[in-house]
């Protein structure tokens, strides 16, 4: 249903439009577009026209997180793609792809070894993102792909993992007030995170650089009550203050002046207070806390935040309840699908176990501009970290990346998947890669066979993985 009328203001808006960007499109489920589609055709009176008319720009990249089903798999996932839409598949939608990585053109490079460096980075972040890295198998798990060292952090803690990312902290942004100016305020914290794929990592990151950040802890608490009044009876004030839900503050907020906040409500779309913006704390008050931020064109603005009603977004929460809070939380870390669109400075990622989505991996190391700037914390599980897949080299750390090739594919990023696994062995004494194709598909005595000449260390390595045709190259 869309309440949306040719009476509205939202409409008159829209009429008055010559071209809607959208923006993120591969997260969201084709129904919505498709909506979108039936009610632009009825208001604007063109029934035969895609989305009545309206030149409509779709922004994003396959290669990224795809749209968010709870509890959903595979198949769920790529069927309510848009790709899967019959919109996508008409003749009066065009796909332009862009070729080049902005973020890592924007580079000012001095040498041609950093040229050469930047290049390679961009080259690996593609090769993750298009599923096209050497796969390994281990424990069940045949998407495994090996990590760069020079990607790799030297801590084995989150607590130095924190220190290594935001640097030392017991100096950062000490004695600032609502006074400060922007000389001051150091707002180089909000363009460094922590990205993980859960939020109760990055709840335990927050607690863990709240701890180590100069200053003393203000705490807030909010006040629960149930919706409905037969259920007070039911769900005691203790039992409501304890539940942690993604999308919604803690019961306990617990800042410091100077720290890192995100506001996670939509308060002042106009002065750019909305959700996903970030603030550095100045001032807290018994019922007010001012933040400062840096507006679009980098100008920095304050603002105040109260207490507000909030209410579980997610509907699969069985208990309607309100909390009184604060609409922020602290934003030393964040969701990897949080952070797709940001462009930041120094991102460290965080893997106490591997990711689950489509794209995650790839948008998580595709934040940053250089690969200096990143930093990877695999914390070693039964089907990540240092796995001992090589004998010469059994430092090497591992990790998953999932890739739906189905979306790639419907999406033109590649050309064709090929149904078939390879039996990869490479000789230690001519050093030559052998595939031995074995159709999984359907029972057939004739597999097909491919060699090719490769240099390097002397391996022997066997691996089961997904190959994908792109102009007649075969990459693995």
């Amino acid at each position: 249903m869309c309440n949306l009328t040719t009476l509205s203001d939202k409409f008159k808006l829209i009429d008055e439009s010559s071209v809607i960007i959208w923006d993120e499109a591969p997260m969201q489920q084709r129904w919505i577009m498709e909506c979108v589609d039936r009610t632009l055709r009825a208001l604007l009176k063109e029934p035969h026209k895609p989305f009545g008319g309206k030149n409509i720009i779709f922004v994003g990249d396959y290669r990224q997180v795809s749209c968010v089903i709870p509890r959903a798999g595979k198949t769920q996932i790529i069927e309510r793609t848009f790709t899967n839409s019959a919109l996508w598949g008409s003749d009066k939608i065009d796909v332009l792809k862009l070729v080049e990585n902005e973020r890592i053109k924007s580079m000012e490079c001095t040498s041609s070894e950093e040229i050469l460096r930047i290049e390679e980075f961009a080259n690996l972040l593609l090769k993750i993102g298009e599923g096209r890295c050497p796969n390994y198998t281990y424990g069940g798990c045949d998407d495994l792909i090996k990590i760069p060292r020079e990607l790799l952090s030297k801590s084995t803690e989150i607590s130095g993992f924190v220190n290594e990312i935001y640097g030392d902290m017991e100096n950062i942004n000490v004695n600032i007030d609502e006074t400060s100016d922007a000389e001051t305020i150091d707002y180089s914290l909000l363009k460094n995170a922590i990205l993980t794929p859960k939020n109760e990592h990055v709840r335990m990151i927050n607690n863990t650089a709240i701890e180590a950040f100069p200053g003393q802890v203000i705490e807030y608490k909010s006040l629960n009550s149930v919706k409905d009044i037969s259920h007070e009876g039911r769900y005691g004030i203790e039992f409501l203050e304890s539940l942690k839900i993604n999308g919604l503050p803690e019961h306990s907020l617990q800042i410091k002046v100077g720290a890192p906040v995100m506001v996670c409500r939509n308060i002042d779309p106009l002065v750019g207070v909305c959700n996903g913006t970030k603030g550095i704390v100045v001032k807290c008050f018994k019922h007010v806390i001012m933040i400062k931020f840096k507006d679009i064109n980098g100008n920095p603005q304050s603002f105040m935040l109260h207490r507000i009603p909030l209410e579980p977004s997610d509907p699969q929460v069985p208990i309607k309840f309100i909390r009184r809070q604060f609409p922020i939380h602290l934003a030393f870390g964040m969701t990897i699908n949080k952070s797709q669109g940001q462009t930041l400075n120094n991102v460290g990622v965080y893997l106490p176990e591997p990711v689950f989505g489509h794209g995650q991996l790839y948008v998580a190391l595709s934040r940053v501009t250089h690969p200096d700037n990143i930093k990877l914390l695999i914390i070693d599980t039964q089907n990540q970290g240092r796995l001992e897949l090589d004998d010469d080299d059994k430092d090497s750390v591992y990790t998953k990346n999932v890739v739906f090739a189905e979306i790639l594919q419907s999406a033109g990023i590649i050309d064709k998947i090929v149904k078939q696994f390879a039996n990869i062995n490479i000789n230690n004494c001519d050093r030559r890669l052998d595939y031995e194709y074995d159709d999984m598909d359907q029972d057939s005595d004739d597999d097909s066979y491919y060699e090719e000449w490769i240099g390097g260390e002397k391996k022997t390595k066997i691996c089961e993985q997904k190959l994908m045709y792109q102009d007649s190259d075969l990459y693995f």
